[in-house]
């Protein structure tokens, strides 16, 4: 299968500020291609993560790079703990806000957050590492339709 880059959206009053739609685990198996390109995308723009909405497709999936640089992907993602001790994520940048708009949020320190793999199996983030707990959390926020421009 061929894996393609796709454009970011970047329009930041568009797609970008939708809430995202759940995923039916029968739907999985014909987004393995955007799952595929999501992540050939990702790491062509050296991102940390990117999420459906940021290519234009409305779905509740995210892809991030895993504490070995492997992809993550995420299906109907769902928070089950955030931590009432927070941090400021210095300097947060986004694909789709470009490089001009990076900002200081306050966020989590620690989430657990469930999903979907890729193959259907139930899945738990559980990590320990600073920067995986920010990325999961500005992917969650993607798709609520929330920007680090709207921080």
């Amino acid at each position: 299968m061929i894996k393609d880059i796709l454009t970011i959206k970047e329009d930041t009053s568009g797609v970008l500020h939708q809430a995202a739609v759940s995923v039916e685990r029968e739907e999985i198996p014909a987004l393995q291609k955007d799952i595929d390109d999501m992540i050939e995308t990702m790491y062509a723009s050296d991102g940390l993560g990117l999420a459906a909405p940021q290519i234009g497709l409305g779905k509740r999936i995210f892809v991030i790079r895993g504490p070995k640089n492997e992809p993550i992907v995420v299906i109907n993602p769902m928070y089950k703990v955030r931590s009432k001790n927070k941090i400021t994520s210095r300097n947060e940048g986004c694909l789709s806000c470009g490089s001009e708009n990076r900002r200081d949020i306050r966020r989590c320190r620690y989430v657990k957050v469930a999903g979907i793999d890729r193959e259907g199996n139930d899945i738990l983030l559980n990590y320990a590492n600073k920067t995986m707990n920010i990325a999961i959390q500005h992917e969650m926020d993607h798709l609520k339709g929330v920007l680090i421009v709207d921080k």
